[in-house]
């Protein structure tokens, strides 16, 4: 009789969610593949999400972002308030909202930079033409320099990348609209 209570005290707190909560490493968040339900989640609660995230990023090692965001994420603490937010905004879980945000901040990043060496690379590709053979060659030296410099020190998968890439002026705009940009 007292076994049965006791399993039935289990079950109704595991199925009240009062259970601990799944354990999220940061190579879960690396080995997460996004798919067009995440991307879709996170621009329409892109308001919720930098709601959590501006309050989180004051204990964030801004380095450690830029060398291992998944780490990062992956060490993330969420306090109740917050937790209620990101229910309220659509996530199933803690765990589903560190892995679709950190699989998007560390594959936007890498494509924002991405993005930047190429248009940087066209700009300069322009004034090649009038170029000597030496101011030519110093300057394919710097752009090589400049891409070795800009890629991140973390892996993103190539999953990831094309779809960040395919979604990146969306996500654009859901990061512009916190900002009053329209």
């Amino acid at each position: 009789m007292l076994r049965t209570a006791c399993l039935a005290a289990v079950g109704i707190i595991l199925l009240s969610g009062c259970a601990r909560e799944e354990k999220v490493t940061a190579d879960d968040i690396r080995s997460y593949q996004l798919t067009e339900d995440d991307i879709a989640l996170y621009i329409k609660s892109f308001k919720q999400i930098d709601r959590v995230m501006a309050e989180i990023q004051k204990g964030i090692d801004g380095e450690q972002m830029s060398k291992d965001p998944y780490s990062v994420f992956a060490s993330i603490q969420l306090t109740n308030d917050q937790k209620k937010i990101i229910k309220e905004a659509g996530f199933s879980s803690t765990a589903e909202f560190l892995r679709v945000v950190g699989a998007i901040t560390a594959t936007y990043a890498a494509c924002a930079m991405e993005k930047a060496i190429a248009e940087m690379k066209a700009e300069m590709e322009k004034n090649l033409p009038g170029m000597t053979p030496e101011m030519k060659a110093n300057m394919e030296k710097d752009m090589a320099e400049m891409e070795a410099r800009a890629k991140p020190e973390y892996v993103v998968s190539d999953h990831n990348m094309e779809i960040v890439r395919k979604h990146y002026d969306d996500l654009t705009r859901a990061f512009m609209s916190v900002m009053g940009a329209p």
